[in-house]
């Protein structure tokens, strides 16, 4: 079910997303699915404070919002390892937008920052070990 105030839908995509060098491919869902379609499939995470939650993707792969998004303008599947036959979602396609539409897309996306939904930092562990700032 959709989140708006989240910006995510809560559903699990394959997007085809490079691992890092020399690393296999994360079966992601697959595994606790029992569900080969689900291959290389990982939750949408919420756009709410993207611009906090750096680096990208599952792994890691793209240390900024910029990259990110130039992923998904690089092709459909352009980074699924040979071999893998991989399901690629549906809303993944290639928007074909010019260098200026991919800035002002980071820029918009930076603006999904609210501190509001930042979780308060406890001041004690429930160890008891205090937190330094």
């Amino acid at each position: 079910m959709p989140h708006p105030s989240l910006f995510t839908n809560q559903q699990f995509a394959v997007i085809g997303t490079p691992e890092p060098d020399g690393l296999p491919i994360d079966p992601g869902a697959e595994i606790p699915f029992n569900d080969k379609s689900l291959r290389g499939a990982f939750k949408v995470p919420s756009l709410r404070n993207i611009a906090q939650t750096a680096p990208y993707m599952h792994s890691g792969r793209f240390k900024t919002l910029r990259e990110t998004v130039q992923f998904y303008m690089d092709g459909r599947g352009h980074a699924v390892p040979d071999g893998e036959n991989l399901l690629i979602h549906w809303h993944i396609w290639e928007p074909n937008l010019t260098d200026y539409e991919l800035d002002r897309l980071v820029d918009f996306l930076k603006t999904l920052t609210d501190e509001s939904f930042k979780p308060k930092v406890p001041e004690v562990l429930p160890s008891g070990l205090h937190i330094s700032s």
